[in-house]
């Protein structure tokens, strides 16, 4: 069971992980981000201080609430998964050092 690592070594899986990791964050919050770049834009261009008030952007982060609600047990399931297979491949390696080393290629350690 414990034989090959899962994520660990493979540098592909790693960043597939990564990313998938930061593309549901970005989708999560994609309103709260676009409606705050939205209101610093548009204060740069009129110099009036913009709020939920005075702005369309303004409006625009509250729909994180819903977004956040679509994605979260997405990332949640996924960053979960992913500390299981990083635990998986902790034991993975271990199991493969302490076979290397009962072959005689080093001296263990933790024996006595």
């Amino acid at each position: 069971m414990f034989k090959k690592t899962i994520l660990l070594k493979r540098k592909w899986r790693i960043a597939l992980v990564l990313l998938l990791h930061g593309g549901l964050l970005a989708l999560a919050l994609a309103p709260l981000l676009i409606g705050l770049l939205g209101m610093k834009l548009d204060e740069l261009s009129t110099g009036v201080i913009q709020s939920e008030a005075n702005s369309v952007w303004g409006v625009l982060p509250w729909m994180t609430i819903i977004t956040m609600a679509a994605f979260w047990p997405f990332l949640t399931w996924l960053f979960n998964l992913t500390m299981v297979c990083i635990v998986h491949d902790i034991i993975a390696l271990f199991r493969q050092k302490r076979a290397r080393l009962t072959l005689g290629e080093g001296k263990d350690p933790f024996q006595t």
